[in-house]
């Protein structure tokens, strides 16, 4: 499983430099979300290719959050995040549960509405049908350079990609 973890690896690092470029640049939205969404995806598909806990030719966007909870058990995970104790390590891990989430559901293929990569069906604040693009609708909470989120889910990536090989 060496090949595929190594491979999976080096295109999430391909996937999240992409994201970094359109993200410095405080444009393209959409792009830059689901660039993020993708590096995340397969850094954690990585990961649990090395346990053996993960096929890699199953087709799952459903990976990057309970990649945070598999982060959790691993020993000395404080020293990852640069943080003092278990307990900031565990809050951390939380938050970033929460977002790996939330970018999770940006996927079209699990957004009803909502995505990163496709217009999709709504009613305008009238409640008449409208179309909306990502392009000009995606909120910035991933992208933005200076959002809490994007900038921490990007020192997060560093951060566990530095370790990786101590951890897996």
């Amino acid at each position: 499983m060496t090949i595929w973890r190594d491979a999976l690896r080096a295109q999430a690092r391909s996937d999240f430099g992409a994201s970094a470029v359109l993200g410095s640049a405080d444009a393209y939205a959409s792009q830059t979300t689901m660039l993020l969404q993708m590096a995340w995806e397969k850094l954690a598909k990585a990961a649990l290719v090395s346990g053996g806990h993960w096929d890699p030719r199953t087709k799952s966007h459903k990976v990057a959050a309970k990649f945070a909870s598999v982060l959790k058990k691993r020993p000395r995970i404080e020293a990852v995040f640069e943080l003092t104790s278990k307990v900031a390590a565990a809050a951390r891990l939380t938050w970033l549960q929460g977002e790996l989430e939330a970018l999770e559901a940006l996927t079209p293929a699990l957004a009803p509405g909502e995505n990163a990569e496709y217009p999709w069906e709504c009613r305008d604040a009238a409640g008449q049908p409208d179309v909306r693009r990502p392009a000009e609708h995606l909120t910035r909470r991933f992208c933005g350079p200076r959002q809490r989120g994007g900038v921490h889910l990007r020192k997060d990536f560093e951060a566990v990609d530095r370790h990786f090989d101590r951890l897996f």
